[in-house]
């Protein structure tokens, strides 16, 4: 082997041994930017549950409030049919 082919070899060992050390450290960014979205997606599901859980007692509520304004409704016709 002669020392020209060996210099193209040291280069080419060089640049695959820097990217390399590249995409380690994009893995790394990565593997923490993905931690973050996790955690992210766990509280935005918790959001959404409280979300539901509140509307579900809202309805609840409002079906209770048309109930007795219903109520009220029909005490008020029976007076002014009197």
């Amino acid at each position: 082997m002669d020392l020209q082919k060996l210099e193209l070899l040291e280069s080419r060992v060089s640049g695959f041994l820097g990217l390399l050390e590249e995409l380690k450290q994009k893995n790394v960014s990565l593997e923490t930017q993905m931690g973050d979205l996790r955690r992210e997606l766990s509280e935005k599901q918790e959001a959404v549950k409280r979300l539901q859980e509140e509307n579900q007692q809202l309805a609840q509520e409002r079906e209770v409030i048309r109930g007795r304004v219903e109520n009220m409704l029909e005490a008020l016709n029976g007076i002014k049919m009197e």
